[in-house]
């Protein structure tokens, strides 16, 4: 092996600063990595890669080198496919086509996912809303809790950001105002 710098060949593109290349001009500590995540991976006939290393208490992955801990996925993604945004996060478009099957988060074999084509950079908006979280499982109600749509004539948003029924408010409304006609 040799460091960068000592090619034979100054122009056959083997000589990026701080990059080990073996004669053939492979980045080993890149292969070295590489086959280091492979051997933490067992595929699936879904096409699933499955990290079979440390799993966290919320069923991710978790890839530790020395004292650097990190998501097994986001590992996998900057290592294949290249640097994540720093204000991107990793969605696992495989558990957003199957979310219903996952009922038990931390045992949910999608989290353990670190295949790249399984993996897309989502902003944080995006990523909950496509999760099984309370905000993500709102998000995508079409109905109010009474069964009335939520469509744009019948729903407002609150000054807090939530949507409300306007139908159910009118109900209510109604209500109030005939209780309150009663104790007077």
């Amino acid at each position: 092996m040799r460091r960068a710098g000592q090619c034979k060949n100054p122009g056959d593109g083997c000589h990026r600063p701080g990059v080990v290349t073996d004669r053939e001009g492979v980045d080993v500590v890149h292969d070295t990595r590489r086959r280091a995540l492979q051997a933490k991976i067992e595929a699936q006939p879904s096409g699933c890669w499955i990290w079979t290393g440390v799993i966290n208490r919320y069923g991710y992955g978790v890839h530790a080198r020395s004292r650097e801990r990190m998501a097994a996925h986001r590992y996998a993604y900057l290592l294949l496919v290249g640097p994540i945004p720093t204000d991107g996060h990793i969605d696992h478009v495989c558990h957003t086509r199957v979310r219903d099957q996952c009922t038990d988060p931390a045992r949910c074999m999608h989290r353990r996912c670190v295949n790249p084509a399984h993996l897309q950079v989502v902003e944080n908006r995006t990523n909950v809303i496509e999760g099984n979280s309370p905000a993500g499982l709102n998000a995508r109600k079409r109905h109010c809790d009474s069964g009335h749509e939520f469509s744009p004539a019948n729903t407002r948003i609150s000054p807090q950001g939530h949507r409300v029924c306007k139908e159910c408010k009118r109900i209510a409304n109604a209500l109030w105002r005939a209780r309150r006609k009663r104790a007077a």
